[in-house]
């Protein structure tokens, strides 16, 4: 009885790092550098879902800024209008790839000038997983 009480933490925590690796940035996450005084930025990159169930992005957040959310580009009556995404769900076996023109992340209220060589810490919460720790590099254009 005392080895599986002390089995059940080992395979609750070995269960949750499971989760974890079933999320990963494929593609080096990127960033571009902000002109003076501009303070909204945006970062690409490409996430992978190595699991067998869908994952839902819940959020993303960064100290660089103030907030942080998931947005895409739509084409809608001949217009590109960007949109808001409080969620995302990653189909299993899937890869979501944030381009310039599709899905990203949006930075508001970028609290330093981004410059080239900068890394911007990250992190993607899910709702039915673990957090995703990750970086991005400014590069330039």
């Amino acid at each position: 009885m005392t080895l599986r009480l002390l089995c059940l933490p080992l395979c609750l925590l070995l269960s949750l790092a499971a989760i974890g690796a079933s999320l990963e940035v494929s593609e080096p996450a990127y960033s571009r550098p902000l002109p003076p005084g501009q303070t909204t930025g945006v970062v690409y990159l490409s996430l992978r879902n190595t699991g067998t169930n869908p994952i839902n992005l819940s959020k993303v957040s960064t100290p660089l800024a103030r907030s942080a959310e998931f947005h895409r580009h739509i084409h809608r009556d001949g217009m590109m209008q960007m949109r808001h995404l409080p969620q995302i769900t990653l189909a299993a076996g899937k890869t979501l790839r944030f381009s310039p023109g599709g899905y990203h992340i949006m930075l508001f209220g970028v609290t330093k000038p981004l410059a080239v060589g900068d890394i911007i810490p990250l992190l993607i919460g899910t709702a039915n997983g673990p957090e995703l720790a990750f970086e991005a590099i400014v590069k330039a254009y």
